[in-house]
């Protein structure tokens, strides 16, 4: 009430008794006719339905299969007979190795001597395995352990000692090569092949696409037991390996076994 009387007597403005004086400030809106001449000019392909139409329907591609991961392995630094310190952290534990520090030289001496001369009370018990071996390769094997870096004749010892499966695996020229001995409480070890060099795996590496060589000393069997067809079945096994295709000059069963032979064997 203050607020208007003071309006009237200050400013001399006089409160709006009819509304209708405020007509020419209100929006009126669009005369029908000039909407009807709006809606007309719309083409006819922007009707409503054109906006409610489904979008297309997008065909989702097929994922590609992943490839198998590689093998796990850790890497570690190891001494010289990388072959030998595999197979003792596959058995004893990466603990017990790293325990030793950088007395490794005479941790290896007293390990394989410990195997020498549990191996020497009973020989025959290293001819137990799927390599046949003769007694002058078992003093072959003693000697390796008290002078030499392990070979392939060596792992066969240290299979029946540990009572341990061992597979050493070629990822590259896809081949494996087994130690089984009779008597085993142990899960299978899995040693890769790398640069000369072997590195532990730290689970089990399927070998349903691996070739499995025969023996440490041949990859095949005698040439006796197979026919041309089987050779050749294991020859087309890697024709898809790139720097592993095997190249045979004269069309008889002896040269493909004997390029067979020369390419499978282990190194």
């Amino acid at each position: 009430m203050s607020y208007t009387i003071l309006n009237q007597r200050l400013y001399g403005i006089s409160p709006l008794t009819d509304i209708r004086k405020l007509a020419p400030f209100f929006y009126g809106g669009i005369p029908l006719g000039a909407l009807s001449s709006i809606f007309e000019s719309i083409p006819e392909d922007c009707h409503k339905d054109s906006f409610l139409m489904a979008p297309p329907v997008v065909p989702i591609a097929t994922p590609t299969p992943l490839a198998k991961p590689p093998a796990k392995t850790k890497s570690r630094w190891l001494p010289p007979d990388s072959l030998f310190w595999n197979l003792f952290i596959a058995v004893h534990g990466e603990s017990e190795f790293l325990r030793i520090g950088s007395k490794y030289a005479n941790r290896e001496w007293e390990e394989k001597n410990l195997i020498r001369q549990e191996l020497s009370k009973n020989p025959k018990q290293v001819q137990t395995t799927n390599h046949k071996i003769t007694l002058k390769n078992v003093q072959e094997m003693m000697s390796e352990y008290m002078t030499g870096v392990t070979t392939l004749l060596g792992v066969i010892g240290f299979s029946v000692y540990y009572k341990i499966p061992v597979y050493l695996v070629d990822l590259v020229k896809k081949t494996h090569l087994p130690f089984l001995p009779t008597n085993t409480d142990k899960e299978p070890c899995f040693l890769i092949l790398r640069e000369g060099r072997y590195e532990l795996s730290l689970e089990p590496i399927p070998l349903d696409e691996s070739f499995g060589l025969e023996s440490y000393t041949r990859p095949l069997r005698a040439i006796s037991s197979y026919k041309r067809a089987e050779l050749e079945e294991i020859r087309c096994r890697f024709l898809g390996i790139e720097g592993h295709k095997i190249e045979v000059n004269d069309s008889s069963k002896e040269a493909l076994y004997r390029a067979l032979s020369e390419h499978l064997v282990w190194k």
